[in-house]
C-alpha cells in the first residue's frame, strides 16, 4: 500500500497546513509518504515562508511530480493535442523539466524522483513518453490500469498504476467498522493499492481549480480562496486519519511502501530469444494480447525480436517500444509471404520510431500484425511461407482496460473550450502495442 498525496493547491496558503499536519502524523507513525507535487506548488510554498514544510518533505518524504502547473491553461492535454508527436513530446518535456528543477531546488533533493501523477484529467499519450525520456520509473493516477488487481501495467515505456481511492471525503464521517470493510472489501484483494489524499482537502471545501481555471484562467489577482472547513470538521478528519493508519499498520497482509522501494521490483532488463518463440506463438494463437510468459512482453517486443531473428540474431534484447500514430493496416485479402520476403521487410523495421501502418514487400502490402503472424509461423514452425487471412484482428482485447477503451478527453475536468481532442484519445489507444503485465501472471484482467 502507498500512501500518495496530491500537493497542489497553489492558490490557498490554508492549504500548507494540511500538507504539513499529514506529513507529521505519517512522520510520527513511522510512515514514508509519497508526495506529487506541483512545480508551481513547491514556488509557492517558498512565497508563503513555509520552509518548515520544505524541509519536513524533503527530509523525510518521498517527493513526486504532479506537472508544473496542473490545471492553469494551457494543460498538458491542451498543448499536447498535436498531429506531430515529437513537437508535442518535446513541449512536455521542456515545461515539465522546469517543474523537476522547482522540485529540486525548493525541497533541497538530488536523486531522480521515483513517480509522476498526472492532474486529473489532464493526461496524454505524449506525457507518458515525456515522463519515461525524463527517467521516472513509474505513471500513478492516469488511464492505463488493472482495475481488478492493480498489477503494474506498463505502457509507453513507463509502469502505470491505479490511483485506488482518495480518503479525503470518506474520513469526515468513517467509523471503525467502515474503514475495517473498507480494507477487507477494497485494500487486501489487490496486488498493489494507491490510497491518495489532497492535503489541502482537510482543511478546504473545495478543489483551488474549479474556481480559478474552469475552462479560462483567472487572473492572479482574482484568483478565489476556497472556503475553510469547521475546527469541528478538520478534528473529525484527522482522528480517523490516525485511526486508519493504525488499523494499516496493524494488518499484517499489508506492508505500506513508496513509489521509490516498488519501482526497484519493477523494471529489470528483459531478453527475448528464439527459444521463447514456441511459448509466445501459442500464446497469441489463443489470445491476441500482451503474453506474460516466459517473460513480460508487449507485442512490439515480440515483433522486433522476429524482426531480429529474421535478419540473424540470436537474441533481442528488449528497450523502447513505440505504438502507432495512424490505425494500422490489415490484409484485406488472402496474401502469401516468402520467408525470404518477410526477411526483406525485417531489414527496414526500426525499434526506435513509431511502428508503421503497413509494410509494402514488392506489390505485396499488409500490416504490422500479418507481418507478426507470419513471421512467427517461419520461425517456430519453420514454413517457408505463411499466407496471411484478411480476418486477423490487429488490436488487443481493449475489454480488459474499459477505461481506456472508453476514454474520450473532450469536455473533462478544466479544459478550454477550444481544446478538441484531436488526437490525444484516439492515439492512446493506438499504444496498445507497448502494453504488458507483469511476468508469470494471468494475461486476462476480466474474464
Amino acid at each position: 500500500l502507498i500512501f500518495s498525496f496530491d500537493v497542489e493547491d497553489y492558490v490557498n496558503e490554508n492549504a500548507a497546513e494540511g500538507i504539513l499536519r499529514v506529513a507529521r502524523m505519517l512522520r510520527q507513525n513511522g510512515i514514508r509518504g509519497s508526495f506529487q507535487t506541483v512545480g508551481m506548488m513547491a514556488d509557492a510554498l517558498a512565497e508563503w515562508g513555509r520552509q518548515d514544510i520544505l524541509d519536513k518533505l524533503g527530509r523525510y518524504h518521498e517527493i513526486g511530480l504532479h506537472s508544473h502547473r496542473h490545471s492553469m491553461h494551457p494543460t498538458i492535454n491542451e498543448y499536447t493535442d498535436l498531429a506531430d508527436f515529437d513537437a508535442a513530446l518535446n513541449a512536455c518535456i521542456e515545461d515539465e523539466q522546469k517543474a523537476i528543477g522547482k522540485l529540486q531546488d525548493r525541497f533541497g533533493i538530488s536523486d531522480p524522483m521515483p513517480s509522476a501523477c498526472p492532474p486529473g484529467m489532464s493526461t496524454s499519450y505524449v506525457a507518458h513518453y515525456a515522463y519515461a525520456k525524463l527517467g521516472f520509473p513509474i505513471y500513478t493516477g492516469d488511464s492505463l490500469f488493472d482495475a481488478r488487481r492493480n498489477r503494474p501495467v506498463w505502457g509507453c515505456n513507463i509502469a502505470n498504476l491505479e490511483y485506488n481511492y482518495s480518503f479525503e471525503k470518506f474520513l469526515f464521517t468513517a467509523t471503525e467498522d467502515s474503514m475495517k470493510q473498507f480494507l477487507e472489501e477494497q485494500v487486501i484483494p489487490r496486488d498493489i493499492y494507491v490510497l491518495y489524499h489532497h492535503p489541502q482537502r482537510a482543511y478546504l471545501c473545495q478543489y483551488y481549480d474549479l474556481e480559478n481555471f474552469l475552462g479560462e484562467n483567472k487572473p492572479k489577482e482574482a484568483w478565489v480562496k476556497t472556503r475553510v472547513h469547521t475546527d469541528e470538521e478538520i478534528a473529525t478528519f484527522y482522528k480517523n486519519l490516525e485511526l486508519l493508519i493504525q488499523l494499516i499498520q496493524n494488518d499484517p497482509r499489508i506492508h505500506v511502501t513508496t513509489y521509490g522501494e516498488l519501482a526497484k521490483t519493477l523494471n529489470g532488463a528483459r531478453t527475448l530469444t528464439r527459444s521463447m518463440l514456441p511459448d509466445i506463438k501459442a500464446q497469441l494463437d489463443g489470445y491476441w494480447f500482451p503474453v506474460t510468459t516466459p517473460d513480460s512482453f508487449c507485442l512490439a517486443d515480440v515483433l522486433h525480436a522476429c524482426a531480429a531473428f529474421l535478419r540473424g540474431e540470436d537474441t533481442y534484447p528488449c528497450g523502447e517500444v513505440f505504438g502507432f500514430l495512424d490505425t494500422p493496416y490489415t490484409a484485406a485479402k488472402p496474401v502469401t509471404l516468402t520467408a525470404l520476403e518477410l526477411r526483406e521487410i525485417a531489414e527496414r523495421i526500426r525499434s526506435d520510431r513509431f511502428l508503421p501502418e503497413y509494410y509494402l514487400v514488392g506489390d505485396k502490402k499488409i500490416g504490422p500484425s500479418d507481418f507478426l503472424r507470419a513471421a512467427l509461423a517461419v520461425l517456430v514452425d519453420g514454413a517457408e511461407q505463411y499466407t496471411v487471412l484478411p480476418d486477423g484482428a490487429w488490436q488487443i482485447d481493449l475489454d480488459q482496460f474499459p477505461f481506456l477503451r472508453d476514454l474520450s478527453y473532450k469536455g473533462t475536468w478544466c479544459h478550454c473550450e477550444s481544446f478538441e481532442d484531436r488526437y490525444l484519445s484516439h492515439r492512446f489507444r493506438l499504444q496498445s502495442w507497448t502494453f504488458r503485465l507483469p511476468k508469470g501472471t494471468e494475461r486476462k484482467i476480466f474474464e
